[in-house]
């Protein structure tokens, strides 16, 4: 059970470590701009199929664009265009999170401020749009390195597979920082220390990680 000094608690830990990394993912972990992506897309297939829709966005949710392109064709029988559609969709995304003045999570600026580590971010978002955000909210220094996989082959826990071997870090001080079950447990197979964002039910029957932080209610 996640607890209002469990911030405190992993931020003692990591400044144990002797030379801790932390890899964070963009959607739902950096900021809660997951919803606003579920808006875009049924606002896009609304537009696409003169009707009004509303996704499972759970279903579709944590996926790369290019695979959430294919489940939409599957679903809907409609080809949608990894460019011209894409640039659409995020740029409402991100008029959205203008709009609606949409911040990094405090837990995340909190981890960027009291730890002197490298830092990045894992994402099968693309990566402008990270770039783009993290210059909006005054971030873009805080990162070592962006690593967007939105039209790669490569999973996340390749890359994360591949960053174990070249870190000079032992795999259990690199933490990993994720708002979707499934990549933790792959992240957890290689023995990085794993932390969750989001609703502690949806992890419990893994039991990947002993940190679970629910956003906006844990304080330092």
């Amino acid at each position: 059970m996640a607890t209002k000094s469990i911030l405190s608690d992993l931020l003692t830990e990591i400044k144990n470590q002797n030379n801790p990394v932390l890899i964070f993912d963009f959607d739902g972990v950096i900021a809660d701009t997951e919803p606003l992506h579920e808006i875009a897309y049924n606002q896009l297939l609304s537009k696409k199929l003169c009707s009004k829709i509303s996704l499972d966005w759970s279903r579709y949710k944590g996926n790369s664009e290019k695979i959430i392109y294919e489940m939409l064709a599957n679903d809907f029988g409609l080809t949608l265009s990894l460019f011209e559609d894409r640039q659409k969709r995020l740029n409402n995304v991100f008029e959205l999170i203008k709009e609606l003045r949409i911040s990094p999570r405090s837990e995340v600026t909190a981890l960027l401020q009291s730890t002197l580590c490298e830092t990045y971010i894992l994402s099968s978002q693309e990566g402008s749009f990270i770039q783009r955000c993290l210059v909006y909210w005054g971030l873009e220094s805080k990162f070592n390195g962006i690593t967007s996989l939105a039209d790669k082959v490569e999973t996340k826990q390749q890359w994360i597979s591949k960053f174990i071997g070249s870190s000079t870090s032992m795999p259990n001080q690199i933490y990993y920082f994720e708002d979707t079950p499934k990549y933790l447990v792959e992240a957890a197979k290689l023995g990085v220390a794993t932390v969750y964002f989001g609703d502690e039910d949806a992890i419990s029957e893994t039991e990947v990680t002993k940190w679970i932080i629910h956003p906006n209610k844990n304080t330092l």
